[in-house]
């Protein structure tokens, strides 16, 4: 199906993610359409991965949800005494109420589940197999390798995990790819696909046996 160009447009303005980003993450739901387990994105900010997770399904005529992960704590994007729109997201609920704008804007309130947690604890506590991980929730090397880590047995056999500020050094010092390079030194049934913008796509093997 040929997808409306005018949402991904839309999607941009909100989203931290380049054209070629959007474009990839809305078609990779189709490839894990057949398998059992959740869409889930880790790091919720303004809703542009997950909505474009959605936008995705929708287009394809998939009935399915997104999770999307976050516990809204207190940050700044950009100077703290800033009192513009681009500045203290964490303040006030003033991130999450921008979320919740942009999914009713699409008309996605009911294909997007807000999750209202840190990363570490959702992966440490649910139990639901996951198809397709979007990860932004932290720029540190150990809690992105912890939530990797904590990730790995629920990830379906073909299911993919897909990282953004994926850098060797430009970008918070390249700890995404840092954390991405352990674990897949250790845990050999993952296969890194590619990059794309800033985004590093690793997925688990299609019939993996020790």
């Amino acid at each position: 199906m040929e997808q409306n160009m005018a949402w991904m447009n839309q999607v941009q303005e909100i989203a931290l993610l380049y054209p070629e980003e959007i474009r990839f993450l809305s078609n990779l739901p189709v490839e894990v359409q057949d398998k059992d387990g959740l869409i889930v994105d880790i790091g919720t900010f303004k809703g542009g991965s997950s909505i474009t997770l959605a936008m995705g399904l929708k287009q394809n005529g998939i009935k399915e949800k997104v999770y999307t992960v976050d516990s809204y704590e207190y940050f700044t994007f950009g100077d703290e005494d800033q009192e513009d729109e681009d500045g203290d997201w964490g303040r006030d609920g003033k991130m999450r109420t921008a979320f919740l704008e942009n999914v009713k804007k699409f008309h996605l309130e009911d294909d997007i589940v807000s999750v209202f947690s840190d990363s570490t604890s959702y992966l440490n506590q649910t139990d639901a197999s996951i198809k397709l991980m979007f990860y932004d929730g932290s720029n540190m090397a150990d809690k992105v390798s912890e939530d990797l880590f904590l990730a790995a047995s629920k990830i379906v056999y073909g299911g993919y995990i897909c990282l953004h500020d994926f850098h060797d050094v430009e970008i918070y010092g390249g700890n995404v790819k840092k954390a991405v390079d352990k674990f897949l030194k250790e845990r050999h049934e993952f296969e890194f696909v590619k990059k794309i913008g800033e985004t590093g796509v690793i997925r688990k093997k299609e019939g993996w046996h020790e």
